[in-house]
């Protein structure tokens, strides 16, 4: 999904930190929108979809927490990153009782705000970054080219000497071949390096 397809809804009751929160996130290309308390959001997430909810755990209505409640119970909560400007034990728990996917610790940085949400949509799958792309279609056409060349996992790790293990992880995109493996992947099933490496 492109980033500018991505709807995140930034609820604070602050003006001036959900305005930067929102223009963080519009920088970084995700669309974003605010609200200003629990009621508000609640009313947004009824009338569109969101992938992300950023909330503060302390609105002027209710917490963050019982928003997230109330939008679970009528099925419409989106992933939730929980901020706050006075941490606990006893609010951390709570959250992650209920899902809470990540906390943010006010102040926050442009850097700090984009990784979290970048992580917790990678891990939705709803954004895949480009290392992560890169290594997904090299593993695929290296999985290709090892069932054309009729080998078995096995078979081809022993031609080059690494583990059945590794050339699972390689194929699936979840791990990155050193230069070295590469080539002697490409010989071993006979692919040319550039054909492999095509179009990146």
């Amino acid at each position: 999904m492109e980033r500018s397809e991505i709807r995140i809804l930034v609820v604070d009751p602050a003006e001036e930190v959900r305005g930067s929160l929102v223009d963080f996130l519009g920088q970084a290309g995700f669309k974003a929108e605010m609200a200003k308390s629990g009621f508000e959001a609640r009313h947004k997430a009824a009338q569109h979809h969101y992938h992300l909810l950023l909330i503060d755990y302390a609105l002027p209505d209710e917490s963050g927490l019982e928003v997230m409640d109330q939008l679970s119970a009528a099925k419409a909560c989106p992933p939730v990153i929980l901020m706050t400007g006075q941490p606990s034990v006893e609010m951390a728990t709570a959250g992650m009782q209920r899902g809470v996917r990540n906390y943010l610790i006010k102040p926050i940085g442009k850097d700090e705000l984009v990784n979290a949400v970048e992580t917790v949509l990678a891990n939705d799958g709803l954004l895949i970054n480009a290392d992560h792309q890169f290594l997904r279609e090299l593993g695929w056409r290296l999985k290709l080219a090892r069932q054309r060349a009729n080998l078995t996992m096995r078979q081809l790790g022993s031609r080059i000497n690494i583990s059945q293990a590794q050339i699972s992880q390689i194929e699936a995109g979840l791990s990155a071949p050193s230069l070295t493996t590469l080539f002697r992947l490409s010989q071993a099933l006979r692919v040319r390096l550039s054909e492999l490496l095509k179009g990146f």
